[in-house]
């Protein structure tokens, strides 16, 4: 029975040549839009590419901006290209890393077998840099979300790959970073070095996104199965956040609900339902693990902003106060709710940015472009009601 199952949902036509092409894991060997930024990392890293002098650069940028899509594909062509320097490179993310897991993955890209256990962190960092010296090698090691890293474990890991010595002649830095505000928790030559070596990438405009999603189609999709107007849809859906990697995932849903339907193309109803599936910041399991003050700032958040299109820091605190007050809580000390945004701004569920780079004591704009706000504001008050029984 089940076999047969299996037979007739295969034998059924798909709007896909090739599904993969729309994953977050997939890299392509072009970047539409993106040439001019990749130039300016060569430029960066010139003198690494040259004669192995160890560069330092920090890439900034919202969700979806092509960030890490980018500093992957400089550090696959960097390699081999590199005048008179053996260069490797190394790409680690950080969210959910600690230092330590982080150098054995590195030091297991040149030894597989090394134990997960018996050496400490300097130990590591040490043979590391002895491998590297002893084949002659440069490693670019591209460090994506650094900002969870600094903000979650402190500063020493960045410090110790940047220290003057064996270890900085052997290894060059691609930090990558949704915004500078970890840079606060650096001392002040590190905190220089990226300064100096900064590149912002902008959010794509509606243009450059259909150029984006037109060159995944060409992958992706079967001659015809994306129309231009569903495509031109979906760069319009992703074009307020300026984010391709939503783009991306539209078309994606879309064309698995054209295929449960029976469509032989991508229908602009197939991309609405798919734009209203892109809320996870709503889904249940999501905010059922926030405790009660994450929610109740969740809350003032939702209700501020259906009024208004960002808030203030200050803004939100009166809000929450109000809201505390509703609920018969006290309100937590100002630095443990910058402790919950944080958080809730790590869940994609806030967007938060600074206006100023050292952000201690400084306003923060706090906005919400994922989800209405009326919505998530009554999954709130639900969630808050059913806690009280």
């Amino acid at each position: 029975m089940f076999g047969e199952i299996f037979d007739r949902e295969l034998r059924r036509g798909s709007v896909f040549l090739d599904p993969s092409k729309l994953s977050p894991d997939y890299l392509p060997e072009r970047l539409p839009c993106r040439e001019e930024e990749f130039g300016r990392l060569v430029s960066l890293f010139r003198p690494m590419l040259e004669g192995g002098m160890p560069c330092r650069v920090l890439i900034t940028g919202r969700v979806g901006v092509g960030k890490t899509a980018l500093s992957r594909r400089f550090g696959l062509e960097a390699e081999g290209r590199g005048k008179g320097v053996r260069l490797s490179h190394l790409y680690l993310n950080c969210r959910g890393r600690t230092p330590y897991s982080l150098l054995l993955e590195a030091v297991r890209k040149f030894l597989p077998g090394w134990p997960e256990r018996g050496v400490g962190r300097g130990e590591l960092l040490s043979l590391l840099v002895e491998h590297l010296r002893h084949h002659g090698l440069h490693l670019l090691l591209i460090l994506d979300e650094v900002d969870y890293l600094v903000l979650r474990h402190g500063p020493d890991l960045l410090y110790s790959l940047s220290r003057t010595g064996e270890t900085a002649s052997r290894i060059s830095l691609l930090s990558i970073s949704r915004d500078r505000r970890f840079l606060a928790e650096l001392d002040e030559p590190t905190r220089a070095t990226f300064l100096g070596h900064h590149l912002e990438l902008p959010p794509y405009t509606r243009e450059q996104l259909e150029e984006i999603l037109r060159a995944r189609r060409e992958e992706a999709f079967r001659r015809g199965a994306l129309p231009d107007e569903s495509l031109a849809l979906a760069a319009e859906m992703a074009s307020r956040r300026g984010d391709a990697r939503m783009g991306i995932e539209l078309l994606l849903r879309a064309g698995m609900l054209a295929d449960a339907r029976g469509s032989r193309t991508v229908l602009p109803e197939h991309l609405r339902e798919a734009r209203a599936s892109l809320y996870p910041e709503l889904r249940r399991e999501v905010l059922s693990e926030l405790s009660p003050h994450e929610l109740l700032l969740l809350l003032a958040a939702a209700r501020g902003l259906r009024k208004a299109g960002s808030l203030t820091t200050g803004e939100l605190r009166r809000a929450y106060e109000v809201v505390c007050e509703e609920h018969g809580e006290k309100p937590r000390h100002h630095s443990v709710m910058l402790e919950h945004l944080r958080r809730l701004e790590a869940l994609g569920i806030l967007e938060v940015e600074p206006l100023s780079l050292h952000p201690r004591g400084q306003t923060q704009r706090i906005s919400l472009e994922v989800a209405p706000a009326g919505e998530l504001e009554k999954e709130v008050e639900r969630l808050l009601s059913e806690r009280r029984g």
